[in-house]
């Protein structure tokens, strides 16, 4: 349509130099046709995920909850176009924050301070610590994680807590910093199996989905250890649009308000065998 325009008003005012004609009537008709498809057209949105179901699935037919309800709100309530980028979790992140991506699904306000945030949630997380069923340890503060070895993701809700309190070489001896990407479940799960490590981090969530999908992998050997910690999520997007970034978080505050009114978020969530935490 933009094209329609320019090509329309660039033959008019050929037109008009061709002919001697100056009439500012003309040139006032151009310019609202310049004016009214700037301001009628909406950007092309692009939404950063990666692979935690049910919270986010890029490589299954039904992509998330959290993709499902970004797309019901910004494509059928408000009329945008989205595309979704299936990334490792901190690239997203770096994506979003420089601007090349408008937002990122499922991120915690502690995990990703540097983006802007609605004021209305996308989904919970707890962060829970997975190993074998044999291990009598309980996930608790930071000082139960001495002598361990666990693996967690890099910015992880604790992550800067944790440095501070312990120190990065005694950091980094604690912990290892994963990519969160399609080939995590498997690696981390390997990783405790083979003895490598003491636990990972998983949301509770995605690890009673991972069981439900995955029992070979996701077997009798493991078991939750313990959560430390319950945050909500959020589409977070990038401050490097400040208009739009704010028109975006308002127009997801309506949209999600409006999934609850209808009913239509509880129908989402029971897609993927999740409640709504309200």
């Amino acid at each position: 349509m933009a094209l329609f325009y320019f090509n329309h008003a660039a033959s008019l005012c050929s037109v008009l130099h061709s002919r001697s004609m100056k009439s500012p009537f003309l040139y006032l008709i151009i310019g609202l046709a310049f004016t009214v498809t700037a301001e009628n057209e909406k950007p092309v949105l692009k939404f950063g995920y990666t692979e935690a179901c049910p919270h986010m699935c890029p490589n299954e037919e039904n992509q998330g909850f959290t993709t499902d309800i970004a797309r019901s709100i910004f494509v059928e309530q408000f009329g945008y176009t989205v595309e979704f980028y299936a990334l490792p979790w901190a690239r997203a992140v770096a994506d979003v924050a420089k601007g090349e991506l408008h937002g990122v699904l499922s991120a915690g306000k502690d995990e990703t301070p540097e983006l802007w945030f609605p004021e209305r949630e996308i989904a919970v997380q707890s962060d829970c610590f997975i190993g074998l069923a044999s291990d009598n340890w309980v996930a608790g503060d930071i000082y139960s994680f001495l002598n361990r070895r666990t693996i967690v993701f890099k910015g992880w809700a604790n992550e800067s807590a944790y440095r501070a309190a312990l120190g990065s070489s005694q950091y980094e001896e604690l912990f290892d910093d994963f990519s969160i990407d399609s080939r995590y479940m498997e690696r981390v799960v390997n990783m405790v199996k083979l003895g490598r490590a003491d636990a990972f981090w998983m949301d509770v969530n995605v690890y009673a989905y991972y069981q439900q999908r995955y029992p070979q992998l996701f077997d009798a050997q493991l078991k939750n250890l313990g959560c430390i910690k319950f945050q909500y999520l959020y589409l977070a997007f990038s401050p490097a649009f400040e208009q739009l970034s704010a028109q975006l978080m308002a127009e997801f505050d309506e949209g999600m308000q409006q999934l609850r009114k209808t009913g239509d978020l509880v129908s989402i969530l029971q897609r993927y065998g999740v409640q709504d935490w309200h």
